[in-house]
């Protein structure tokens, strides 16, 4: 038991073991941490740059998106996923073939032919669309005034988000389109978009590393 003690006490911790230099006399070790030091502060620098440009695009987002979130099994969140389906399709059966239009395109034609069928469209906007639609003999024709037109999962389960940018000429379709997904429980959206999951993270991470101050209050979720 004495001699185990003996030995337990005679130990040093490695890093107060001195190295010894390579054969060519450089102290690679010590090259290593620097290296090392210089990607941990490219890691910090990166994760601050990714944190300011998440931050400006949804500022972006607010200043040009038009965002409603809807029930996933709405009629009109159905034929957009239903359109972005067959377009994806259409792409794998015509591999090597540009498509005739962005997928956005034919996802805002599916929802205005979808608001256009439901009982609570008002007379006024059931115009609108119906002009719109007529006015519209294939979605190639909407390619300078419908810029995105998307919907995906939401943060809440069974919900949908709808993402819509358009030219000014389009703004009252848009209205329209809103409005009776408006009436039918949709939840309209206003300001700047919360901070997404990724960002939470890497902002956590910033400031267990102490690289990263608590923000001000501010209008951000």
């Amino acid at each position: 038991m004495q001699q185990f003690v003996e030995q337990l006490g005679g130990r040093r911790k490695a890093s107060e073991i001195a190295v010894p230099d390579g054969p060519d006399g450089n102290d690679k070790p010590r090259k290593v941490r620097a290296q090392q030091d210089k990607i941990s502060r490219l890691a910090v620098a990166t994760a601050k740059l990714s944190l300011g440009s998440a931050t400006r695009t949804r500022q972006h987002d607010a200043c040009l998106m038009h965002t409603i979130i809807v029930p996933s099994q709405h009629p009109v969140t159905l034929a957009m996923s239903n359109a972005g389906r067959e377009y994806n399709a259409a792409r794998l059966r015509n591999k090597g073939n540009k498509m005739s239009a962005s997928p956005h395109l034919f996802a805002w034609s599916a929802a205005i032919l979808a608001a256009m069928t439901l009982p609570s469209l008002t007379s006024t906007d059931k115009s609108v669309l119906e002009q719109h639609a007529a006015a519209t003999s294939s979605p190639e024709q909407l390619a300078e005034h419908v810029f995105v037109s998307r919907c995906s999962p939401a943060y809440v389960q069974g919900t949908y988000k709808l993402s819509v940018s358009v030219s000014e000429p389009l703004k009252p379709v848009l209205q329209s389109l809103f409005r009776v997904l408006g009436s039918e429980g949709g939840d309209i959206k206003h300001g700047i978009p919360p901070r997404s999951s990724h960002e939470r993270t890497v902002t956590k991470l910033l400031q267990e590393l102490g690289e990263w101050a608590p923000s001000a209050p501010s209008t951000e979720a």
